[in-house]
């Protein structure tokens, strides 16, 4: 397998997401729960980097991993912690463990949904993708764990006719079939826009979307998505 492929997966799980797995995390001393995440880290990309030969892309909308591969390697840290706090013999170690490889196997088994053109989720809305040319410092986000309506692939484009911060920016929307949505004003809270697709406008302080800035979103519906990626499951998104 080529190198550049390798350690090319995974950032370190944060504290807190490996405290949702492991309570006691929050209690042991801080080099401890370094020395796991570290641990953890190149545990599951030795395994990532026999298998899969792409690298596993960055969500769009946040920069992070998917939840699928942070939620593995938290659980490889969880194993690793009790293994030392509590010894290898121990069941609670083992079941850590058995937890921390299905995990593993949930990344192997679906990782054919890490493809760029992939909708990435078993309901088929996808993200909101900026343009190259974007200069946009603002993020519109996309409600991916509702349900796509529409009995056919369609291809949204949401583009910015006000430039300015969250509830200032007005922006238009079409479906890519003709059909067309004017002077929508940009709001923090989600809105409908139609078949099931919700977007936000994120509201950090000091983020503005310029004048004329697009994003697409790729929706599909059901049938289609198990025909693109031959009869596979996809990934569930949970945030």
């Amino acid at each position: 397998m080529p190198d550049t492929y390798s350690a090319t997966y995974i950032s370190t799980a944060s504290t807190s997401e490996l405290a949702y797995f492991f309570e006691e995390a929050a209690e042991e001393v801080t080099a401890t729960v370094a020395w796991a995440l570290a641990e953890s880290y190149a545990f599951l990309n030795e395994r990532l980097d026999t298998i899969i030969t792409v690298p596993v892309r960055k969500e769009r909308t946040t920069g992070e991993y998917h939840r699928t591969v942070r939620r593995a390697q938290a659980m490889i840290a969880v194993a690793m912690l009790r293994e030392r706090k509590l010894g290898f013999d121990s069941e609670e170690v083992e079941k850590s463990w058995a937890a921390a490889r299905a995990a593993i196997e949930d990344i192997l088994n679906f990782k054919a949904h890490f493809e760029e053109q992939s909708s990435g989720d078993e309901l088929g809305i996808g993200y909101a993708r900026p343009a190259t040319a974007n200069t946009s410092t603002g993020t519109i986000l996309v409600d991916r764990r509702l349900t796509y309506t529409a009995d056919r692939e369609k291809l949204y484009t949401l583009t910015i006719t006000t430039a300015g911060a969250v509830e200032t920016a007005v922006y238009k929307w079409d479906d890519g079939e003709g059909n067309e949505t004017t002077a929508v004003t940009s709001h923090y809270e989600w809105e409908a826009l139609e078949e099931g697709l919700y977007i936000r406008f994120l509201a950090a302080t000091g983020q503005t979307y310029i004048l004329n800035n697009t994003w697409t979103i790729r929706c599909l519906p059901l049938d289609e998505i198990e025909t693109q990626s031959g009869g596979l499951r996809t990934i569930p998104i949970s945030k």
